[in-house]
């Protein structure tokens, strides 16, 4: 009896031991990849490197070994459930109260670019250029700003978040682009300061949720239409529904076991959304080269045309901003335009080649930055006489 429970023993032990090396090379178990937003460790060329006795080499294979070990991911997320469940930490999310998440990568830029005092002054420069350079081609520049949920909300900032900063960046710059001639600027956060009762951010996600992005989008339609002197075009009927949503970015971001996810208010008006139909059609990945270097990224990720009476539609625009623009299509509301030309970037030298083919029938250029990426303006490479690289 002794001898056999001394062999399950031995048995068990090496099952524990093989498991992790055969899930590492035939991935039995299928276990969701823990994002990571970074390069796996590589092992180039280790037979050869062995034979030259690389001093470099016994580094590489334990990198190696563990960005690949077996069952790496399962023992991560156990992990990161038990310092979510018990501890309330997380290395990449800041875990707020009434499960609001908040990234620590976004909200420590904020508070970096506070201290910036020169910052805002470079800034508005830029933009100062780049609407001088519009206006020699009669199209109008449009900014919109878009704030950050750890700004409209930061009493569900968890206790070790609490700052007590100069100004934010985004706050001065707003002040000055309020009094800015020559554009029109959008300001999120004033515009959701209105709405705020009615959670306008999602909890799990750094985006505004689709009622915050209506609100948003909404106003960049009424402000467009009053400068063109008409009427926006008719509102969409609008309904929504408290929906079941997991897919916060910031609740992927902490890799936990069990999945995390949020009711929010969903609209109907993104039932069809995106796709072609008689009244509109989609074009996507146009263009190469759009950064040097860089062949595979488009000039404009998609384009709209709107196949609709013209009668009542804004004239076409150029949408250069990033994923919190999304929701202008989600929502449909790129049907209220006769066109779109889309480049989704926050990387400031894309808007050269933008520029360089600037569609004719362009009438203003939408640059949208939010947050926590506004500092990247300042990098905006066009002169003050419109000189730019050339690409």
């Amino acid at each position: 009896m002794r001898a056999r429970i001394d062999r399950l023993f031995v048995l068990a032990f090496a099952a524990l031991l093989a498991a992790p090396l055969v899930q590492m090379w035939l991935r039995i178990v299928p276990v969701p990849a823990v994002e990571e937003r970074r390069e796996f460790r590589a092992l180039v060329d280790p037979l050869p490197r062995l034979a030259a006795m690389d001093p470099k080499l016994a580094g590489d294979v334990n990198g190696w070994f563990d960005d690949h070990y077996g069952f790496r991911d399962l023992l991560i997320r156990i992990n990161n459930e038990i310092n979510y469940q018990f501890f309330r930490t997380a290395d990449k999310v800041f875990i707020g109260k009434d499960g609001w998440l908040f990234a620590k990568e976004d909200f420590n830029q904020i508070v970096k670019d506070a201290g910036d005092a020169a910052a805002a002054g470079a800034i508005v420069t830029s933009l100062r250029n780049l609407r001088d350079c519009l206006a020699r081609r009669n199209v109008g520049l449009v900014v919109v700003l878009n704030t950050s949920k750890s700004s409209l909300y930061p009493e569900f900032l968890p206790p070790e978040a609490a700052r007590n900063p100069p100004s934010r960046l985004a706050q001065r710059v707003a002040a000055v682009l309020d009094e800015e001639t020559g554009l029109i600027f959008i300001d999120a956060e004033r515009v959701l300061r209105k709405h705020r009762h009615e959670t306008v951010f999602f909890k799990t996600d750094m985006h505004m949720n689709p009622k915050g992005a209506w609100f948003v989008y909404g106003e960049l339609i009424k402000r467009l239409s009053s400068a063109l002197d008409e009427l926006p075009p008719p509102a969409k009927p609008q309904s929504w529904r408290e929906d079941y949503w997991p897919y916060g970015g910031e609740a992927r971001y902490l890799s936990k076991f069990l999945p995390l996810g949020e009711m929010v208010a969903m609209s109907s008006a993104s039932f069809g959304a995106m796709k072609d139909d008689e009244f509109g059609k989609f074009r996507f990945d146009l263009g190469k080269g759009a950064v040097p270097g860089r062949p595979d990224i488009p000039l404009f990720d998609w384009t709209f045309e709107n196949k609709r009476d013209q009668t009542n539609l804004l004239p076409p625009i150029m949408l250069f901003g990033t994923s919190f623009t999304d929701p202008l299509f989600d929502l449909r509301l790129n049907e209220d335009f006769k066109a779109i030309y889309r480049t989704k970037s926050n990387i400031p030298e894309r808007i050269v080649r933008v520029l360089q083919n600037l569609p004719p029938d362009v009438k203003f250029l939408v640059l949208e930055y939010p947050e926590p990426f506004v500092g990247l303006i300042e990098y905006l490479p066009v002169g003050r006489n419109c000189e730019m690289p050339n690409w």
